[in-house]
């Protein structure tokens, strides 16, 4: 209530973009009570000072207009004049449902609300709309006019900044209704869904529901200290049955439950939650008379054990306990037998041999976790689950474990569902049964299951005819789908024309008519197949619930044999032609089917008939037809005159073309490949592709750098020639003049340090023409050397390798324009930066050499009186040499 009010004094001061909130969940009356506490606070400032004064200085305004319709009235102006009516401007909504229900557009509803603030309170629209669906308006009815009326409304209520709108909940209580309503309604729920907020009055998952139950049905309660020790005493039986590995609970956790949930068990919350959506349980009153009838079944127990309320403590003996349940779910034949019945139901005997209650718990509280009615429901519980509701101080889990067995192996109601939870069920006359079953499917479902079983009959595996498969689709929707490579088999409801409305609205709707491949017949409509449809879910749906030793269960298995066979059957008869594309348009052809012990792979029925003789739309071994199809893709995937066009410009021009044929999965991709091969077709790197015939390639040289030596500047080559393939020989020189008396490469690898070098292949059998030679350019490597410190002087060597000469400079300037080198360089001790560029034959290098200052340590200085002591080994050869150095270091 907090947030709802927060979010429209906001909206009606001008201060929240939000417009719209939808009420929604089912703990009848809140929503309702809401709406009118809103109302009465938004349209009177002074109460809005007294009961919310932070919110009122926060988002100020003056008083607002104050709309409220129920959908249980049908005001003869409409929702829309009414609104008008109730804005005091009923005369400018005039024009729309004087002569009949006419809906305002955007504009008008801007017009008629203004900027003023403006609360409207929609509540309980179902009904208006069940009314609506019966009155016609034109082609259509009353509920579709006032589906746009609320729709422009809602947007133009989002161009109001002072206009909130509050909607109750759209659904629940009428998802069994007609078809028609149950669009209306989806109808409007999805468009206000689009631009609303959802609020949920009382969450239901929460522990709000224990404070309404406890502030309505109980005057007091004991002190918190009594409420404690029962916590405790909780959370010590969680603690036992945790250390017999019973159930995984924590002691936290259902301590700190029963603190928030007393007098009733954190389980009562998480039971009703399984049928609180029931048709026709209404989530006020229904919720109070079912925990009244625990707190009667309590109330009326003989021993005073009872440590906190929950519904495995249902005595179903009480006329008045046994009618409310059977009025939320008539499992009347289950409770008769299995749970409670003055002492000869199976619970009861369990009862009386173990001399407790033990087993009409279990079956009470399986019983409570059984009673949602609704589609898919989920119900039942585990053992772990079970076992977790019913400890209590002073028994053991056992005890619980062993009436449970008990009752699974005698009960003769009690089911297991896949994911290994247990239910009481009515398991009636099958037929009537699955009868039931199959009338309240909902219609998505039989749709979504026809199309899947459909799809599953006509799957690609082999993917030669086609690669994916679409049942039933919306024509409009699947159109993407045919723009793209990869044909998709499209089973498109028959009609009685042909080709059917459908398969010609699409064909003339791509340009991708080549693409296009189509299953249907021609039948007037798909009822039948529908009912088999309905009657396989059905079985489906009632084989679940049955353990394979139920006695119903092979008469089951029957009537699905059965049930698939008949389906069959009616899909033979039902999608009897195929369309595929032709010059002359779409041609259909009829399409035999046989099923064999009810299997039939509509894949190999339908490649078999399109690769026929009669029609050789699809070619299934491109290899063996490659001439034939290399022939006619030239003629009809390139346009005339053209040789060099986009590979994807085929691609495309082979979904376009209806004169193309077919080929299996990636075929087109298959007979480039072989075109290639044979030098018919050539691919470029730019993604072109070109058809011959080609002239002789001239002469080609390529070349790969295998290794290089920086410290010689030799490269490792190797060399070979592309044209001609074979045979060619291949001479070098070191200008690009290569003639026939140019040294010939002797084998394919080629070690060199020359700068630059020329390479020209050359064809003896003159079927190439000399193409030019290829050049390769060998790179420098700029090495430097400094020299250690003497007398405050440095010298730097410089070198480049494999020759070349170098400049260089020591200010920054372009060393292009540098220094020649010719001897060492003298630098200082300080940081030097030396730029060097070095170049052979044009081909250059440049080097940045960050040359770092010389520390203490060092630092030489050369002592001319005092003698050298020489440590490096002089190696000679002769005794002549060796005096010979002697003489010199003499001299020095």
């Amino acid at each position: 209530m907090a947030n709802l009010f927060q979010i429209g004094m906001k909206r009606l001061a001008g201060l929240s973009d939000q417009a719209v909130c939808h009420l929604v969940q089912a703990m009848g009356g809140s929503k309702t009570h809401m709406m009118i506490a809103l109302g009465l606070l938004a349209r009177d400032r002074t109460l809005r000072q007294q009961v919310i004064p932070a919110l009122d200085s926060a988002a100020p305004f003056a008083d607002a207009r104050v709309v409220a319709l129920n959908g249980r009235n049908t005001p003869q102006h409409f929702i829309w004049g009414e609104i008008a009516t109730q804005l005091g401007k009923a005369e400018k909504f005039f024009p729309y449902w004087q002569n009949g229900a006419v809906a305002p557009d955007q504009n008008a509803w801007k017009a008629l609300i203004g900027e003023g603030p403006t609360l409207i309170l929609l509540d309980e629209l179902p009904p208006y709309f069940d009314n609506a669906i019966t009155r016609k308006v034109g082609d259509g009815n009353l509920a579709q006019v006032t589906t746009y009326a609320l729709s422009t409304f809602l947007s133009a209520a989002l161009e109001l900044p002072r206009c909130f709108i509050v909607i109750s909940d759209l659904s629940g209580t009428y998802e069994n209704a007609s078809r028609d309503l149950r669009r209306a309604i989806k109808n409007f729920e999805q468009e206000t869904n689009r631009q609303s907020r959802r609020i949920t009055p009382v969450d239901l998952a929460g522990d709000e529901i224990y404070q309404i139950l406890k502030k309505r049905l109980f005057s007091s309660l004991p002190p918190e200290s009594e409420i404690d020790r029962i916590a405790e005493a909780y959370a010590q039986s969680i603690a036992e049955a945790e250390k017999a590995k019973v159930i995984t609970k924590t002691i936290e956790q259902i301590a700190e439950e029963v603190r928030n949930s007393y007098p009733f068990h954190p389980s009562v919350k998480d039971v009703i939650a399984l049928f609180r959506n029931n048709e026709g349980f209404r989530q006020t009153r229904g919720l109070m008379q079912f925990i009244s009838k625990i707190i009667r079944s309590v109330w009326n127990r003989h021993a005073n054990d009872v440590y906190l309320m929950r519904v495995q403590h249902l005595n179903l003996n009480d006329t008045e306990v046994g009618e409310e349940i059977i009025r939320i779910c008539d499992l009347r034949n289950a409770i008769a037998h299995d749970i409670a019945s003055a002492g000869s139901a199976h619970a009861e005997v369990i009862d009386e041999r173990m001399n407790s209650d033990a087993g009409s718990q279990v079956a009470a509280l399986i019983m409570s976790a059984s009673l949602s009615t609704a589609v898919d429901a989920v119900k039942g519980m585990t053992k772990q689950q079970l076992l977790e509701y019913l400890i209590t101080p002073d028994r053991t889990a056992l005890e619980f474990d062993q009436a449970f067995e008990y009752l699974r192996k005698g009960a003769w109601y009690l089911h297991r569902n896949a994911n290994d939870a247990f239910y009481f069920s009515n398991i009636e006359n099958l037929t009537k049964r699955l009868e039931k079953e199959a009338e309240r499917t909902p219609d998505p479902k039989v749709q979504k299951e026809m199309c899947r079983l459909l799809v599953q009959i006509f799957r690609a595996e082999e993917r030669d005819a086609y690669q994916d498969c679409e049942a039933l689709p919306v024509v409009s929707e699947i159109v993407s789908k045919v723009k793209e490579p990869g044909r998709t088999l499209l089973i498109l409801t028959p009609d009685t024309q042909q080709p059917p409305a459908e398969a010609k609205q699409l064909y003339e709707s791509v340009v991708e008519k080549n693409n296009v491949l189509i299953v249907t017949g021609n039948v007037r409509d798909l009822s039948e197949l529908e009912q088999y449809t309905r009657w396989l879910y059905a079985i489906a749906k009632v084989k679940e619930e049955l353990s394979e030793e139920h006695p119903h269960y092979k008469n089951l298995e029957g009537q699905e044999k059965e049930a698939v066979k008949d389906f069959s059957t009616t899909v033979v008869n039902t999608f009897n032609r195929i369309y595929y594309p032709t010059w002359q348009g779409l041609m259909g052809m009829a399409l035999p089917m046989t099923f064999e012990e009810n299997r039939f792979c509509a894949e190999e029925q339908i490649k078999k008939n399109l690769a026929s003789n009669a029609v050789l739309k699809l070619y299934l071994d491109v290899e063996a037809s490659a001439n034939e199809l290399l022939d006619r893709a030239e003629a009809q995937l390139w346009l005339t005159n053209q040789r060099r066009i986009p590979w994807r410009d085929v691609v495309s021009n082979s979904l376009t073309n209806p004169r193309w044929v077919w080929l299996p999965y990636k075929g087109l991709e298959t007979l480039r490949k072989i075109a290639e091969q044979q030098d018919r077709w050539r691919s470029t790197d730019d993604g072109y592709i070109e058809k011959g015939p080609f002239d002789q390639p001239k002469t080609e040289v390529t070349y790969i750098e295998r290794e290089y030596d920086e410290a010689t500047g030799t490269a490792t080559l190797d060399i070979k020639a592309v044209y001609p393939k074979e045979g060619g020989l291949i001479r070098y020189a070191e200008t690009p003049e290569v003639t026939e008396q140019s040294p010939l490469l002797e084998n394919s690898t080629l070690q060199t340090s020359a700068t630059r070098l020329y390479f020209r292949a050359f064809d003896p059998k003159g079927k190439h023409e000399v193409g030019e030679a290829k050049v390769w350019t060998n790179q420098l490597t700029i090495a430097h050397q400094p020299s250690p410190p003497l007398n405050g002087k440095r010298t730097v060597a410089l070198q480049v390798r494999p020759r070349g000469m170098i400049r260089y400079t020591l200010t920054g300037a372009n060393p292009k324009d540098g220094t020649e080198y010719s001897e060492p360089i003298t630098i200082g001790e300080d940081a030097v930066t030396l730029y060097v560029y070095a170049e052979d034959q044009g081909v250059v290098a440049q080097r940045t050499f960050m040359i770092p200052p010389v520390t203490t340590g060092q630092r030489l200085y050369v002592q001319p009186d005092r003698p050298a002591l020489l440590r490096r080994k002089i190696p000679t050869t002769a005794t002549a040499d060796t005096f010979k150095f002697i003489n010199r270091a003499k001299e020095q």
